[in-house]
This record gives structure tokens, sequence and C-alpha cells, in this order.
């Protein structure tokens, strides 16, 4: 089985159990795959891993599970990388929080038992899309947790019109406004006041910052 090791920084703490997992994959009888710049930041002189092919982007075929090893925020920036795969991520959570990157690093063992033995579901999660245009360029993305719309002018309010498939819904004065997804409902959206939601509600929220009206 072929998986895919996402990462960003690791702490100095927190090398060694990164090295173990590592190790404890390559035990396993797995193929790994390892984000380049991940690669970089933790190969050492005391910690070769020449020998593993590295992946800048990633195809749908070039892997079977990615392995996302820090936080939330962690997860978020493998999750914005590789969505277009739809290869399924699992998070080892490294970070303070783990509302996305929930598997403990000491529970490696049950990890790995648990993939090779396929006894794992996946669980789908809504992602929105956006795009806008300057005068220049036409710009668009995904948001697995939010899309957020701010006011440039620190001192002056901006209207916003809100639309649902082109029929009006409301218009307000605010200093922006928050579209989270229900994965994103426990992050930003929660601090403006926002209800949370179940992860597998096919709902959207949409939140005024700082509204005025």
């Amino acid at each position: 089985m072929k998986i895919a090791i996402f990462g960003t920084k690791i702490t100095a703490e927190c090398k060694s159990k990164v090295e173990e997992i590592i190790h404890s994959f390559v035990a396993g009888g797995f193929e790994l795959l390892i984000y380049n710049e991940f690669k970089k930041e933790i190969h050492s002189s005391s910690f070769s891993i020449s020998n593993i092919p590295e992946f800048s982007i990633l195809s749908k075929n070039d892997a079977e599970i990615i392995i996302s090893l820090g936080g939330d925020g962690t997860f978020l920036k493998c999750a914005h990388l590789c969505y277009k795969t739809n290869i399924p991520i699992l998070g080892i959570n490294f970070g303070k929080l783990g509302f996305l990157a929930q598997t403990n690093p000491d529970d490696i063992d049950y990890l790995i038992k648990t993939i090779k033995e396929k006894k794992y579901t996946i669980k789908q999660r809504s992602v929105l899309d956006f795009s806008y245009s300057t005068a220049r360029k036409k710009i668009s993305g995904i948001g697995l947790n939010e899309i957020t719309l701010q006011k440039s002018n620190a001192v002056k309010l901006i209207k916003i019109n809100v639309y649902i498939k082109k029929e009006f819904l409301c218009s307000f004065w605010a200093d922006g406004v928050a579209i989270s997804t229900p994965t994103g409902s426990t992050g930003y959206s929660l601090s403006l006041g926002a209800p949370i939601l179940s992860p597998d509600t096919k709902s959207i929220i949409i939140t005024p910052i700082a509204p005025h009206t």
C-alpha cells in the first residue's frame, strides 16, 4: 500500500516521534512518499530518508492514504494541496488542537494494524470554493474551514449583500462576513458566536463580522 506523508514544521521535541512513525510505516511494508518541503525539514545525518521518494503535488493514483503529521493547521494545508486527488487524509496530532488531526502519535502500532486490515471508514467533509476577479487576474480556491470577506480600510464598514442561488437573502454593514462549513464551525465561526454543527451536516453558516446593522 502506498502512503503519502505530509508535514510542515516539526519542533525538536517531536522529531524523534516523527522518525519513529516513519520507521514504523517502512517496517510495516508500506511504500512511502514524503512531501518535499517536509523531507528537507526532517532529513539529517542521523536520520537519512534519501531513499524515500518525495512529492510536491499528488495525483489520485500516487497514494491510497495521506498521513498528515502536525496539528489542525497542517491538516488544512494538506487538504488545500491535495483535495483534487480525493485521497483520504488521516491526521496524527502533533499540535495544540485536534479537531481534524485526532490520532495520538503513541497509537502508531494500532494505526498501522488498522490500515493494513482496512478496518477504517472514510468520512466525507464539505468544502467551499470561491473565486473573485481583480483588474489583472481571476483568483479561485477552496476552504475546508471557512472563507471570509473582510474590509481593507480599517476605519470604514463595508456593505455586504448575500444571495443564495442568485436569490437575494439580506444585506448588512459590517467589518466582513465569514462563511463556514460544518468542519469549520469549531474554528473562527465559533469565535464569532455561530453554532457548532455536526461534521456530516449538509449546511453552511453565514456570520457577519462585527455587524452594525
